[in-house]
């Protein structure tokens, strides 16, 4: 089913501070903080060649997020990471 967004903020500018959190800066700071932490690194892709070729797709990746922080899930963190 698909639902519109009917909120009167749907389709109107971002106020400043959503902006800058938004912006490119915002994800600069938010990859400075991440590259801070001890245990940082980049997630692993594994590629999916045999797949790409039956969907007739150049390359397909999936990312290997199961070993980040000791939470074995592909999708433990979600949005709170």
């Amino acid at each position: 089913m698909l639902l519109l967004n009917q909120r009167p903020e749907h389709n109107q500018p971002l106020v400043a501070a959503d902006a800058e959190s938004l912006g490119m800066e915002g994800g600069a700071r938010g990859e400075r903080y991440l590259e801070a932490r001890d245990d940082h690194a980049e997630t692993p892709l594994l590629a999916l060649r045999a797949l790409a070729g039956e969907l007739g797709i150049a390359s397909l990746h999936v990312k290997d997020e199961g070993q980040r922080l000791g939470l074995g899930s592909f999708k433990a963190l979600g949005g709170a990471y």
